[in-house]
């Protein structure tokens, strides 16, 4: 994300930290670990989230900005394991793959 955030964007996001943490343990529901994720990198993508969702925040909707941020938390940390299982699903494949093939031609 290359855009900054303006000072009362920036007030948003601190305003609002506890919107990472609420996501987390309610829609994640963070154990100890997660995908192989710790809470503090649940955390930091939360955290990215947050930023997102203060730069594209328009005041003159109806939703107050914890509402719309808890959204696009949720989402920020949801694709981002998503896209985590896929690359790990594919990995998995590959090495599963190699070793089929592999065995193929030692018979």
């Amino acid at each position: 994300m290359d855009e900054r955030l303006t000072q009362e964007q920036r007030e948003l996001v601190k305003e609002n930290l506890t919107v990472i943490d609420c996501v987390i343990r309610s829609c994640v529901h963070a154990n100890n670990n997660i995908c192989g994720m710790e809470y503090d990198d649940l955390y930091q993508i939360g955290a990215i989230g947050l930023c997102k969702a203060a730069s594209r925040y328009k005041q003159s909707k109806q939703a107050a900005f914890s509402t719309y941020a808890f959204h696009v938390v949720k989402n920020t940390i949801i694709d981002y394991l998503r896209g985590l299982n896929t690359r790990l699903l594919l990995f998995v494949l590959r090495l599963v793959f190699r070793r089929i093939v592999s065995f193929l031609h030692i018979q």
